[in-house]
């Protein structure tokens, strides 16, 4: 893959050598700013041992970077690591979250049917109430046809009765006109 950023060259400074760098920068600013930083590194580790050359300075310093460079990478690896888990964790926390909201919207649901249970009851009560007193009036009204039957059957057989006895009646008069 080839890059298309613009190459430069950049004059830096360490350890009181000049060197010529490329940079990809736009402005020179920044490679700057990292030979300042080498060349701090290199003189603080020359201070440290005063004994050693600048070679042996600028290999202790790179080894110091490195370790550093290193530590920053496992420090990257474990902040990637803790993204993917924040990454699942927000979306367990979004399914919980959604889970929760149908949750409360199931208990809504549920208390409304409790609500309207509670009012079926208080309903089928009342029709078990109004039942029982239909069931006690139809008992009544029964035993009161019942009682009108029989009065009926009675004045019925009575009546039959008194009409034989005018037939009775009748016949003993044309009997008795016929005599005559």
């Amino acid at each position: 893959m080839r890059d298309n950023k613009e190459k430069r060259k950049v004059n830096v400074k360490v350890l009181g050598a000049n060197y010529t760098i490329v940079s990809t920068d736009k402005d020179n600013e920044r490679s700057e700013k990292v030979a300042k930083f080498v060349d701090e590194l290199v003189s603080e580790v020359k201070r440290k041992n005063t004994y050693i050359n600048s070679y042996t300075a600028a290999v202790l310093a790179c080894l110091n970077i490195c370790e550093e460079l290193f530590n920053l990478k496992d420090e990257i690896e474990v902040l990637r690591q803790n993204k993917e888990e924040y990454e699942i964790l927000s979306e367990y926390k979004e399914n919980l979250m959604h889970a929760l909201e149908e949750a409360e919207a199931n208990e809504a649901k549920r208390m409304s049917m409790q609500i309207k249970y509670e009012r079926m009851e208080i309903e089928n009560e009342e029709l078990k109430d109004l039942l029982e007193e239909y069931k006690e009036k139809f008992t009544s009204m029964r035993s009161e046809i019942e009682h009108n039957r029989h009065s009926i059957n009675e004045l019925q057989n009575k009546l039959l009765e008194n009409q034989i006895e005018l037939v009775k009646a009748r016949k003993n008069i044309l009997d008795y006109t016929n005599e005559d």
